[in-house]
């Protein structure tokens, strides 16, 4: 029973890449102690490596450590991908002409520029590599590209750098964020510590926040949390959440787009 419990554990880690203690309690129903046991179990073959609060799937070739247990960009580009269109989609229809707009790093945002109507006049500020190159055809589209340090696994530009260019922005009218992970609990999480301080930075600077995940990062969480579970005027998702979360949505003003 063990045996079966262990491996079952290693395909959940391996289906979401990283997880907590608490995402394994509460999948199995077992107790913390039985869950730890089970993770220096695959720990020892191999087959993830423990960290704080939780656990990655092992990496062979060696791009990913306890210490940095994010997937790259490519890697997590491909999961999901279908969904993450249709979310994008939903997403493109919030932008209205001469609009101001943040669109963050992540597999979730990026395909927004494809959904953008090419007439459309606007302003996008990014941190990310990827929304950089896609806006190169589109000169109705004033981009600008915040400065800082290449994080080669998330394409993205991080730093204090790009933290200072974002103190000069008064007022951003829509931001476009994409997580890791979202629960009740712990809010939209993220799991680059140099990616979540600029998210946080970017959350204060707008009054109409959207976050754009697929249904495979709904009640789930990471280990760092860039907002609290009401923070956003917008959830844009391809499946309807469970009951909890519809209810929570409307009690706190959350509008809930579920794209078709």
């Amino acid at each position: 029973m063990r045996f079966n419990r262990i491996q079952e554990v290693e395909k959940y880690i391996s289906r979401h890449e990283t997880v907590t203690i608490a995402d394994l309690i509460r999948e199995f129903q077992v107790s913390t102690n039985t869950i730890r046991r089970d993770l220096k179990e695959l720990q020892k073959q191999g087959k993830i490596d423990i960290i704080y609060g939780g656990a990655t799937i092992h990496q062979n070739n060696g791009t990913q450590s306890a210490s940095d247990p994010l997937s790259s960009y490519a890697e997590r580009n491909v999961l999901h991908a279908r969904e993450k269109e249709r979310v994008a989609q939903a997403a493109a229809a919030l932008i209205h002409d001469n609009d101001v707009i943040f669109i963050d790093t992540g597999t979730s945002t990026v395909p927004l520029i494809h959904y953008l109507a090419p007439d459309k006049h606007l302003t996008i500020l990014t941190n990310s590599v990827y929304i950089l190159y896609s806006c190169i055809d589109r000169p109705q589209l004033t981009v600008i590209g915040l400065p800082g340090t290449l994080k080669n696994k998330t394409a993205s530009l991080v730093g204090s750098e790009t933290e200072r260019a974002l103190d000069h922005y008064n007022s951003i009218d829509k931001v476009f964020m994409a997580c890791s992970s979202y629960s009740l609990e712990g809010g939209a999480c993220n799991s680059s510590p140099e990616e979540s301080v600029i998210k946080r930075i970017v959350m204060k600077k707008s009054s109409t926040r959207c976050l754009l995940l697929d249904n495979s990062k709904m009640g789930r969480s990471s280990l760092l949390s860039f907002a609290a579970p009401d923070a956003f005027q917008y959830i844009i998702t391809d499946q309807q959440p469970e009951t909890l979360y519809r209810e929570y949505f409307k009690q706190c003003g959350t509008t809930l787009l579920i794209a078709d």
